[in-house]
């Protein structure tokens, strides 16, 4: 009986007319002047889940699937990659402008002192690795073990420490770790770390 059946389907046995299936808007952002460029999301300390979503210097979360609400918006402007790490409730955030990495747990948004202002952050086992900063894009500097915002470097094997992987210049252009390994991608290769500390890691 319908003039027009646009959005509809038959099963396939030609029984019965079914709604087709397409796309619905599971939210509104509230920042529309720039394409989303990062997204992430995480478990808090209070076990709430936050939905992270990034588009050039704004910052947007939701709550539990509630309506985003913007928690940053002083990065520098430009901004068309994000890179996000998660440690203890916590997300840590770094873009390609080499903005001080941030740190923001649902409520709080910090940039803790002695973090590499690199493009790139990571978590290995227990370590923060960031990569791509402005003055070595070869080098992947890691945290001390456990102290996620230590970055003073060491001669013990839980000290923090750098590496300047392949030759200089060749930029990190992203990082990867699972199960003990990282894959290091560069501007014109791939390198795989199996993680230790500065005297294991090969």
């Amino acid at each position: 009986e319908s003039q027009s059946a646009l959005n509809v389907e038959s099963n396939l046995n030609g029984t019965a007319i079914l709604k087709r299936r397409g796309f619905s808007r599971q939210a509104s952002l509230t920042y529309t002047t720039a394409p989303v460029n990062g997204s992430f999301n995480f478990t808090n300390d209070n076990g709430d889940r936050l939905d992270i979503v990034c588009h050039d210097r704004v910052c947007s979360k939701s709550t539990n699937g509630g309506a985003f609400t913007t928690f940053l918006t002083t990065a520098a402007a430009g901004i068309k990659r994000w890179s996000f790490a998660e440690v203890d409730g916590d997300v840590y955030l770094a873009n390609d402008k080499r903005d001080p990495v941030g740190k923001y747990d649902g409520t709080t948004f910090t940039s803790p002192t002695g973090i590499p202002a690199g493009s790139i952050i990571a978590l290995s086992q227990d370590r923060l690795l960031v990569a791509d900063t402005a003055a070595n894009p070869n080098r992947i500097d890691r945290s001390k073990s456990g102290a996620f915002t230590t970055f003073t470097t060491g001669v013990l094997s839980v000290d923090a420490y750098a590496d300047d992987v392949v030759r200089p210049g060749d930029r990190t252009t992203g990082l990867r770790c699972t199960d003990g390994l990282c894959c290091i991608f560069r501007t014109n290769s791939i390198t795989v770390c199996e993680e230790g500390d500065q005297y294991t890691t090969r």
